[in-house]
């Protein structure tokens, strides 16, 4: 595929990742990249491994399984806010996927109990299981470029980030990176969507950042929960998870979860840090996590 139609294929795939719940078509997003639906599947396998419809319906599962994890939605809402068209058809769906039906999921996942003061002030957010603290975020771009596949990937990708930050004169050090999390790290065929990036002043450099294999993303401002993680890769994953099914539910807020994601500081992606972490042996990073508030978190 031209370097045009991959990248006006991607760009359509975080459109699509913004929100998992829309049942979209071969042929609605073919259109949309002015390529007949043929080609369009094709290019779009190539790029996720994955056919147009399966890849949709996990987007919607995986949205789901969080609304049961996060919410007291009842799930026949969740199913529906979903796009499944039946309670039946989302319930043999999710057992497919998960190996439970979605009351199952619910029933099994574990939360500890709030104190009876909250919602939290910054004070009580400390004190939780872990030390969460709420900022508010200014709308932010990046440019990124996408790893598909076995997470050990991801160290390889944010080397070669790194050298094309230095080609465009960017300095020796590099700046602080981020990486955008799509998936869970788990078993699931081995493959994650991971976006490694790092910030730009605003946009306009589109055409030669095509050139270069890159997308820029554009993460929307607001409050956002924020953890200092110090450790290896294995805890990395399982504080995400504390922060999700443990904090998130407890909090009474809800998370924008489609741009959850990590900050590391531009010393973590020097060419030994990163033999380092990916030993996980060391790693520091920020835990982002934006939330759905219109006001500040009351004390």
């Amino acid at each position: 595929m031209s370097p045009e139609v991959r990248n006006r294929v991607l760009h359509l795939l975080y459109e699509i990742e913004r929100d998992g719940t829309i049942d979209h078509t071969v042929v609605s997003l073919a259109d949309r990249c002015d390529l007949s639906p043929r080609y369009f599947q094709r290019v779009f396998q190539q790029l996720t491994g994955e056919r147009v419809k399966p890849y949709m319906q996990r987007l919607r599962l995986q949205a789901a399984a969080l609304m049961l994890k996060t919410t007291d939605d009842p799930v026949i809402e969740i199913s529906d806010r979903c796009g499944f068209a039946t309670h039946s058809g989302f319930t043999k769906a999710f057992r497919r996927a998960y190996g439970c039906s979605p009351s199952q999921l619910r029933e099994h996942e574990t939360s500890w109990s709030p104190p009876s003061e909250w919602p939290f002030c910054e004070a009580s957010l400390a004190a939780g299981p872990l030390a969460v603290r709420i900022e508010w975020l200014e709308t932010r771009h990046f440019v990124a470029r996408r790893h598909l596949g076995p997470l050990a990937g991801v160290f390889s990708l944010w080397a070669r980030m790194v050298g094309w930050a230095r080609e465009r004169g960017e300095g020796d050090e590099p700046r602080d990176g981020f990486g955008f999390h799509y998936d869970d790290w788990g078993p699931a065929g081995g493959r994650v969507r991971y976006d490694a990036a790092f910030e730009i002043d605003g946009r306009g450099r589109e055409a030669q950042l095509e050139r270069d294999g890159l997308v820029t993303l554009e993460v929307p401002g607001g409050w956002t929960a924020v953890v200092d993680y110090a450790g290896g890769l294995l805890g990395l994953d399982r504080a995400w998870w504390r922060l999700i099914h443990d904090w998130l539910p407890a909090s009474g807020y809800r998370g924008r979860t489609n741009f959850a994601y990590e900050r590391y500081a531009g010393s973590q992606l020097s060419t030994s840090a990163l033999r380092n972490a990916a030993a996980a042996l060391d790693l520091r990073v920020q835990l982002h996590l934006p939330l759905q508030l219109s006001t500040s978190p009351r004390c």
